[in-house]
């Protein structure tokens, strides 16, 4: 997937200015009032005040009712009346209306609006003409690319916006609100032009000759593909489950149904037990549940409902009694951890295992988008959530993006997709209505058979079953719960004197259990290390022991860092390593003895090179000058060693000591001078 502004597929940072049809008023005399909306009306802004907390929701369904209403009036309000395009993301008290829209969030806001026109929250005739102008413009007017279109556009005119991508996963959650409107529109103009806008959709082009699809193509040409297409394919499971679906049912330009084969389950994690595939994010265990109805199914790999149910227990177990010791705030009832907002803008994280850049953020639609997964444990948390913590949680349109009890931030905008899988799973969870309408639709039940779907048998019908798999494949399961101990548990390894011998220095070990950063490797001991410093007044010295099965690297000088090799990260004042500052070091050596320097091509290091039956040995001397540092018995600096393998069955793992955080400064282990 291109990388977007935000880092999701389906949202963005950006904050332009915005126009749209106004639902609310401000609450003044009723002549001020009028003078007020008309201005509002002809500046194209938005009066909109922050609604005050609700009381007097003593029931969940009052409490769920609320929050879908809010989410709903995002849809409503934030969207151009003359296109129908919903914006990205929004200010959380209305505000004005930016330009920026978002196709992903225009596909959830046609289920909302049918929703709501079902259950009397909008005038029908409103409602039909909402939907209506939307689907006019989409097969008349915006621009695709053979049916697809692009990521971000303009809500007034369509253009394509921020050089965003022909994204075919947005395409795809767009199609689920067209489909879901086909179905709740039927004999109309409507369902009409629903089908034609599905079925102009070229789903074999976006393939570019492969066997899954790629993310996404882009008018300018890219280093590995000059006509334009995104080399990232779904080649892994994901959210893309719905984006298969709708390309094997297509009747017009379908993909056959050996696709279905053509992407893995591979990554697959064990967390106490529990047995799962996927992302850590919780995002991509919801989406396609939003539309595609899989309970009680299954294909010959995995019950996928079931690996969605775990994901969220697992989840809600790592924030309460592993994350809970780091962020005191985390516990049974506060939880949820997906791509989202937090307070430096916008990252992806998730868990278990834990990403490193967790920072105590809780992000409301990750668990509301688990409703319909674990009832009992999303309800008792959005409760908890809405009184205990309500001034962080709600805003105008529902639930806020994310806020961080630690710091007292909350976000200050709301983003559509967040609005969209919030309303659309509280709505799956208390009456199955999108479901039922997404799954009247014949392409997606035809495209299920051609997948091989078929309903559970009693015994494999199970809910406390700890596998979601049937096929679980040649990949070892990574251990989420020691991996989410190890990287936010403290790292402290003693340098010694370097007279002191290397027989005494402190061996710091590293293994798939306690250092994997990236990777699913088929066998536990394919690639392992160790590795101590130690100093004296010349030089700080390092020596690794790399154990791997087979080395790769016939890189180019410039792309060493892609095949096997040991990296170094040293932050030598400790305070937390910056991309390219003059005072931080990443340094790679590959077992060729070639070396690479990320922050500032400095090559001031000896390096040595020994390879063995076991793999190789790497002896390094930094010299103290360049490092730019004075060393001191009592001195604390920062640093880490990386171990990166490349091989053709389970492509690039890499083992990491001590690295926590994605956003500078990232702060490594403490490495004692003694």
């Amino acid at each position: 997937m291109t990388p977007t502004p935000s880092g999701r597929s389906g949202s963005s940072r950006i904050i332009p200015r915005s126009v749209g049809r106004l639902r609310q008023t401000c609450g003044l005399a009723r002549f001020v009032l009028a003078l007020a909306v008309g201005l509002c009306l002809a500046f194209g802004v938005s009066c909109a005040k922050q609604a005050p907390v609700p009381v007097g929701l003593n029931t969940d369904d009052a409490l769920l009712e609320e929050i879908q209403k809010r989410c709903f009036d995002f849809f409503w309000e934030q969207a151009d009346p003359d296109t129908g395009l919903i914006v990205d993301r929004a200010h959380a008290d209305g505000g004005n209306r930016p330009r920026m829209g978002s196709i992903a969030a225009t596909g959830f806001g046609l289920t909302a609006v049918a929703i709501a026109d079902e259950r009397g929250w909008v005038e029908h005739g409103l409602a039909y003409e909402r939907v209506l102008t939307t689907l006019r413009y989409l097969w008349d007017d915006l621009p695709n690319k053979h049916g697809w279109y692009y990521h971000f556009i303009d809500i007034r005119d369509g253009d394509r916006l921020w050089k965003s991508e022909v994204s075919s996963i947005d395409t795809a959650l767009l199609m689920c609100g067209v489909l879901t409107v086909r179905q709740a529109y039927p004999d109309t103009e409507v369902a009409e032009l629903a089908t034609k806008i599905y079925e102009r959709i070229d789903f074999p082009w976006m393939t570019n000759g492969e066997a899954t699809l790629s993310m996404g193509w882009k008018p300018e040409p890219n280093k590995v593909n000059k006509n334009g297409f995104l080399p990232q394919h779904w080649n892994e499971y994901s959210e893309h489950l719905v984006l298969s679906l709708l390309a094997m049912g297509s009747t017009t330009h379908p993909l056959p149904p050996e696709h279905w084969h053509g992407w893995t389950r591979s990554e697959v994690y064990d967390y106490k037990g529990k047995r799962f595939f996927g992302s850590t994010a919780l995002f991509t265990h919801q989406y396609s549940h939003a539309y595609v109805d899989l309970r009680g199914k299954r294909d010959e790999y995995a019950d996928y409902w079931h690996n969605s149910v775990l994901a969220t227990i697992a989840q809600q177990e790592m924030c309460a009694q592993q994350l809970s010791r780091h962020f005191p705030h985390y516990n049974a009832k506060v939880w949820g951890i997906s791509a989202s907002d937090f307070v430096d803008g916008y990252t992806g994280w998730g868990g278990p295992p834990a990403t490193t850049n967790i920072d105590g953020t809780v992000v409301p639609y990750a668990v509301a988008g688990a409703l319909p997964f674990t009832p009992e444990l999303a309800m008792t948390t959005l409760r908890h959530l809405a009184t205990e913590h309500a001034d962080e949680f709600w805003t105008r349109y529902g639930p806020s993006s994310a806020f961080n009890p630690a710091i007292g931030w909350k976000g200050d905008e709301v983003l559509g997709i967040d609005a969209g899988i919030t309303f659309v799973m509280i709505e799956n969870h208390r009456t199955g209505r999108p479901w039922e309408l997404f799954m009247a639709n014949p392409e997606i039940r035809n495209a299920m058979n051609h997948a091989g779907f078929r309903p559970l048998t009693a015994e494999e019908n199970d809910p406390t079953r700890a596998s979601s798999l049937f096929k679980l494949g040649h990949k070892l399961p990574i251990p989420a719960e020691a991996l989410t101990d190890a990287r936010f548990g403290t790292h402290d390894a003693d340098v010694l004197p370097l007279d002191a011998g290397w027989d005494s220095a402190d061996w710091q070990e590293l293994r798939i259990d306690n250092a994997l950063e990236w990777g699913q490797p088929t066998n536990r001991h394919q690639l392992t290390g160790r590795f101590a410093f130690m100093w004296d007044d010349d030089a700080l010295h390092l020596r690794v022991h790399v154990n791997d099965d087979e080395i790769v690297n016939d890189e180019d000088a410039d792309e060493l860092h892609q095949g096997d090799s040991v990296e170094i990260f040293l932050d030598p004042d400790h305070d937390g390593m910056v991309w390219r500052d003059t005072d931080d070091f990443r340094i790679g050596v590959a077992p060729t003895g070639q070396r690479y320097e990320w922050f500032g091509q400095r090559v001031g290091f000896g390096s040595v090179i020994l390879v063995n039956d076991d793999g190789y040995e790497l002896r390094c001397t930094f010299p103290w000058k360049f490092l730019g540092h004075r060393p001191r018995a009592g001195q604390t600096l920062g640093g880490t060693v990386a171990l990166k393998s490349v091989d053709e069955v389970d492509g690039l793992i890499r083992l990491n000591w001590a690295f926590q955080g994605k956003k500078p400064p990232i702060f490594l282990g403490n490495l004692h001078l003694r």
